[in-house]
């Protein structure tokens, strides 16, 4: 029966043989990698397709390349943390905030240079009716 103390034995008898060829075979392969990593795009002629931005953002501090693909909702917050007109040119309510009513803006295009319609707009929330 193998005991642990047998394995470890064996594990370093065999680190401490063959530590050349261990060592080479990893100093190759970490070489392969940083070859294929950097110089492999000029060799094979690909290019690298960035996908997608990492890190932690704000809407401050995002990029505007993902800004630009963003659109405007109904309303925003300006910095004194009023509601001011996105989209709806205004906005009323007539049974005390249970029922809004938004008008559109005739000024609001989607991307596509079509004129937004409010059937157009779809929000997904479970309580709300357009």
């Amino acid at each position: 029966m193998l005991t642990l103390r047998y394995i470890v034995r064996l594990i370093t008898t065999f680190i401490s043989r063959f530590k050349a060829i261990l060592l080479f075979g990893v100093l190759f392969g970490v070489g392969i990698f940083f070859l294929f990593s950097f110089a492999g795009s000029s060799i094979f002629g690909k290019t690298v397709d960035r996908v997608g931005l990492t890190g932690r953002y704000t809407i401050e501090e995002l990029p505007s390349q993902v800004l630009s693909m963003f659109g405007s909702g109904l309303t925003r917050i300006n910095d004194e943390g009023l509601v001011e007109p996105a989209i709806a040119s205004s906005w009323e309510t007539t049974d005390n905030g249970k029922t809004w009513i938004f008008h559109i803006s005739g000024d609001a295009y989607w991307q596509d240079g079509k004129k937004v319609v409010s059937s157009e707009i779809n929000y997904q929330f479970s309580d709300v009716e357009i």
